[in-house]
C-alpha cells in the first residue's frame, strides 16, 4: 500500500519506508484498516517538508498490534486531537469564502 503512495512522495523528494519488526497478525476489516493507512499516508506526504523520510512502523506491542505512520510534518494542534475521531471532522485552516461553500450553504435574501 505504501508503494500506491509513493509516487507522490516522490514529488516532493521525500523517502517512504516501510519497517515490519515483527510479523504482527490481528483481526480487522481490510478495507477499512487499508483506507485508514491511505489516509494518514496521503495527509503525512501533503504536511511534511519536501525531502522528509515519512515511515510506516508495524509492530507487536505487548500483544497489541500496532502500525505507526512516524512523519516531521506540523502535528495536530492540541484543541483537534481529540475531535479528529468524529466522523467527517476536518481542520478548517481557513474561513470559507462564498464561492468555496458547499451546496447546503445558503446566503440570507437581500431584498
Amino acid at each position: 500500500m505504501a508503494a500506491q503512495l509513493e509516487v507522490l512522495a516522490e514529488e516532493k523528494g521525500q523517502l517512504l519506508s516501510t519497517d515490519v519488526l515483527m510479523p504482527i497478525v490481528a483481526e480487522a476489516d481490510r478495507v477499512v484498516l487499508r483506507q485508514a493507512l491511505i489516509n494518514l499516508l496521503d495527509n503525512a506526504i501533503k504536511h511534511s517538508p519536501e525531502r522528509a523520510h515519512i515511515r510506516v512502523v508495524v509492530r507487536d506491542r505487548s500483544g497489541t498490534p500496532v502500525v505507526e505512520v512516524i512523519d516531521t510534518g506540523p502535528g495536530i494542534a492540541p484543541e483537534h486531537r481529540e475531535a479528529i475521531f468524529q466522523r467527517f471532522y476536518r481542520i478548517d485552516h481557513a474561513p470559507a469564502k462564498p464561492a468555496e461553500r458547499g451546496s447546503g450553504s445558503a446566503s440570507p435574501a437581500g431584498p
